[in-house]
């Protein structure tokens, strides 16, 4: 049906109202995402740099989070060494920097969000060094200090002088050579430098701590009007957690002396590593780390873990060891590994009636355990996204039911689960693609043991005593707690 108008000023009056919805309709669409630059550093105290080309640290991670989650972009800087980080964003070469120290940059112009982390500036001094060392008795002493940063405007001891650093390379090079006699960093790049350029046995932190240090979200006046959403954005990931594990995973968290004892968390994964209904534990993996703290002289204790918290590994409050652990690049960057212990072989495992058909990426659902350390790096291999699975058990039962069409899994924990199951015949490996990977033992950042202070041999296992591990009552020259054994 046709509708006529009457007349010519009811044809108006419509247009006019047309005219007026307008600017309405308009207001409504998304405005244009701003872009923010955002500075980072290539040294390696910093962060690192993924094998894709994709610079990663904690304060770059919480600058995705917060762009991700606030609807804003950003735009990566870099300014070469961490020393030029700070001066970027206050000269506005940069806009937002997450994570920044408030005392060490706060002109009385840029706008602050937080905190978003606690941490420590630590004095490092050489291995050797009397044990009665700290900061309060560290008179008549060359300090090295990086510029422009917090350290460098604190007021040194009785009698010691500030040696002013663009890197934590060189000063941690000339603690070694004697030119300083100590070097204050923040607990975590310090850490962090030791355990990338392999000085962690020849250097340690003392205790306590020299300062303490807020973190903060530092942003240009000219986003003002983001503040508020970023502050928002950080109560969320607050909320749920993601925060909290951003900050363990970088270690951004206060530094604590090494425990007398170090708690192994142990997770259900047959037959490395089991955890039976009262609790004990038990497998290849636990009796190998068992043996090797043992003549090592390692006090260690065995507490069971859900396979989520396996996932987010080794970190200060949880636990300080993992007996097992898929060694990834990603991953070193992240944690401290021991020499290899075994390879693992992961296999794609399809149902019986699909045995021998050639595999298909492109074609199916392929699953993989979300806890998987190498679920990335497979998905890459393969060109498709993975579904990601909770435990070994379900995922079988989801191939079996169609849910999936292939699961990839470590293959003798395949086969001895749904052994258990009595599955067996209910499911066939492929002869490929099999994707092998090490596996080791993997320890928090910060417990100074160097990554050879376990090692397995083809004669059997051995366990160096040469390196070194620093409790809270002072230094010790070989991997021990003030008693051996495991509990």
């Amino acid at each position: 049906m046709r509708i006529l108008f009457a007349s010519s000023r009811a044809r108006w009056l419509l247009i006019g109202v047309f005219f007026v919805l307008m600017p309405l309709t308009a207001g409504a669409q998304s405005p244009e995402r701003q872009v923010l630059r955002v500075p980072w550093a290539s040294d390696s105290g910093f962060g690192f740099v993924e094998a894709d080309g994709t610079p990663r640290s904690f304060f770059l991670d919480l600058a995705r989070m917060l762009a991700e989650e606030a609807g804003f972009d950003i735009d990566l800087v870099d300014v070469g060494l961490t020393t030029e980080v700070l001066p970027a964003l206050s000269r506005g070469r940069a806009d937002l920097l997450a994570g920044v120290g408030r005392g060490a940059i706060d002109d009385g112009q840029l706008l602050f969000a937080g905190p978003v982390a606690e941490t420590r500036f630590v004095l490092f001094v050489r291995a050797d060094a009397p044990r009665d060392w700290r900061f309060e008795t560290f008179t008549d002493r060359r300090i090295g200090v990086l510029r422009n940063t917090v350290a460098s405007g604190m007021r040194p001891p009785e009698g010691s002088v500030m040696v002013p650093y663009d890197d934590q390379v060189t000063a941690f090079a000339h603690l070694l050579d004697g030119q300083v006699d100590g070097v204050i960093v923040l607990s975590a790049l310090g850490e962090r430098t030791l355990r990338r350029t392999g000085l962690d046995g020849l250097v340690r932190p003392t205790f306590p701590p020299v300062r303490e240090n807020s973190h903060f979200v530092a942003l240009r006046p000219e986003f003002a009007t983001l503040l508020s959403g970023i502050e928002a954005a950080l109560g969320r990931l607050e909320t749920s957690g993601a925060l909290d594990d951003l900050r363990a995973r970088w270690l951004m968290v206060p530094p604590v002396p090494v425990p007398d004892v170090l708690t192994v968390g142990v997770s259900h994964f047959p037959p490395y590593h089991l955890v039976e209904e009262d609790g004990r534990v038990s497998g290849f993996a636990v009796e190998v780390l068992r043996d090797l703290a043992a003549r090592a002289d390692i006090a260690v204790q065995f507490e069971p873990i859900t396979l989520e918290s396996w996932a987010r590994g080794p970190r200060v409050g949880a636990f300080d060891l993992l007996p097992l652990r898929s060694v990834t690049e990603a991953e070193r960057n992240l944690l401290q590994f021991s020499a290899p212990i075994q390879t693992i072989e992961y296999a794609i495992f399809v149902r019986a009636a699909d045995a021998g058909r050639e595999l298909r990426p492109e074609e199916g659902r392929i699953g993989i355990i979300q806890s998987s350390p190498l679920r990335a790096e497979i998905s890459a291999d393969l060109g498709v996204p993975l579904v990601m699975l909770p435990e070994v058990r379900g995922g079988a039962q989801d191939l079996r039911a169609g849910r999936i069409d292939a699961l990839v899994m470590p293959r003798v924990t395949f086969q001895r689960t749904v052994e258990d199951m009595g599955l067996s015949d209910a499911f066939a490996q492929l002869d490929a693609p099999v994707f092998r990977n090490d596996l080791a033992i993997a320890m928090r950042p910060g417990l100074g043991i160097c990554s050879d202070g376990w090692t397995w041999s083809s004669g059997g296992m051995s366990a160096l005593t040469n390196t070194a591990i620093w409790p809270g009552n002072g230094w010790r020259t070989r991997c021990s707690g003030p008693t051996g054994g495991s509990t």
